[in-house]
């Protein structure tokens, strides 16, 4: 089985990652890594921060000759800012910004200053969980998977999607600074953004993540918390801002009927499968075998520049909360996290179901697992008696 874990602050030296559980013989491509991170540093809304920070990964165990070991990926991102902050005297800070974890980490630790808790909490850490997604995502595209996201609302503004497949949205939606999967007039989302600057204001939306080529049966519904689709969700609102998670646009489509939103199961070219099905790609905890669509709700980041109502701490008095350098507009810098997230919850599964530890075993067991073929199903003839003795 699969696991990360990452460290770090927002403002220190490096970010520092392990990944454990990758198979021995998975060839890893560097750039492809780096691709995903500089993804994660561009889009529209993005902070001046961005300008500067050139992520890059630094692997330093678990790959040699350019494929996996089978032993833990240890992974290290430098902080460009570090430089402008390790000589600097810092005043502490007092007073918490509505929304954020200034307040609650305070009560919980007792920190001596506000700052303690953002330098952790901070979206800066998703910078190492984009790169780990990224590794998952080279290991599930070998065995056929591929997962894709995108924009598809910012603020009370949602995006039409089209009949075109959901590659071909992607590919649109990472030809533009917004992530929005369509060639439209983009002038919507430029208007609505300008008019969050100057108010010094935030926006949120959702983003719609896609992983096809889940075989079905991946997951488990033994234990709650081996759901599939409870680990996904658990993965995405683990994510800074994520407040909402849903699959197959649950919370529009659970106002239809039973019957129309359950669809049908057909039998095409040998393979018995869902159609129609709004369930999202998982029933009962189990891949499916459609689509996997999940969507990830985010609130509008919580510093503000023009600053809500807050109250100082240390000198017990009401004021505006100050301004930390942050994003407008989050979203599109997100996808890419989204996506990593989700590989890793497919990657941590599918591994658990094929077993193997070299990738040459991974892939034969894969491609064993059953599809929804005839004799993929083996049914008794007797009827059975229902007991425990």
């Amino acid at each position: 089985m699969i696991r990360f874990l990452t460290a770090g602050e927002s403002h220190g030296p490096k970010l520092v990652g392990i990944l454990d559980g990758i198979p021995y013989g998975l060839s890893l491509s560097l750039e492809k890594i780096n691709q995903d991170l500089k993804r994660r540093q561009i889009g529209a809304g993005s902070s001046s921060r961005m300008t500067f920070e050139k992520d890059k990964v630094q692997i330093t165990g678990g790959l040699l000759k350019g494929i996996t070991t089978g032993g833990p990926i240890s992974l290290e991102i430098l902080n460009q800012d570090y430089k402008n902050w390790k000589n600097r005297k810092i005043n502490p800070m007092t007073l918490p910004r509505p929304g954020h974890v200034d307040l609650p980490a305070a009560l919980k630790y007792g920190y001596g200053d506000l700052r303690f808790g953002l330098e952790r909490a901070s979206a800066r850490e998703t910078a190492m969980r984009t790169a780990i997604g990224s590794i998952c995502k080279i290991l599930l595209e070998v065995l056929g998977i591929w997962i894709g996201a995108f924009v598809i609302q910012i603020g009370a503004e949602k995006v039409t999607l089209t009949p075109l497949s959901w590659r071909k949205q992607w590919e649109w939606a990472e030809n533009n600074p917004f992530r929005i999967p369509k060639e439209s007039d983009f002038r919507v989302w430029e208007t609505l953004l300008d008019k969050a600057v100057n108010h010094g204001d935030t926006l949120g939306g959702a983003i719609l993540c896609i992983a096809e080529g889940v075989p079905p049966g991946i997951g488990s519904f033994s234990q709650s918390e081996e759901k599939l689709d409870a680990q996904i969700g658990s993965a995405l609102l683990s994510i800074p801002s994520v407040k909402g998670v849903d699959f197959g646009f649950a919370f529009e489509n659970c106002q239809k009927w039973g019957s129309q939103y359950h669809g049908t199961i057909i039998e095409k070219k040998g393979i018995v499968s869902p159609q129609e099905s709004l369930s999202g790609g998982i029933d009962g905890g189990l891949s499916n075998g459609a689509p996997i669509l999940v969507r990830a709700f985010l609130k509008p980041i919580s510093t503000l520049k023009k600053g809500n109502p807050s109250w100082d701490l240390k000198k017990w008095t009401i004021r505006k909360a100050a301004y930390q350098r942050s994003d407008v507009l989050a979203l599109p810098r997100a996808v890419p996290v989204i996506e990593g997230m989700v590989a890793f919850v497919l990657a941590k599964n599918v591994l658990k179901k094929t077993g193997g530890d070299s990738m040459e075993e991974v892939e034969k067991a894969f491609q064993a697992l059953k599809k929804g073929r005839k004799e993929d199903f083996h049914f008794w003839d007797k009827k059975w008696n229902f007991s425990y003795d």
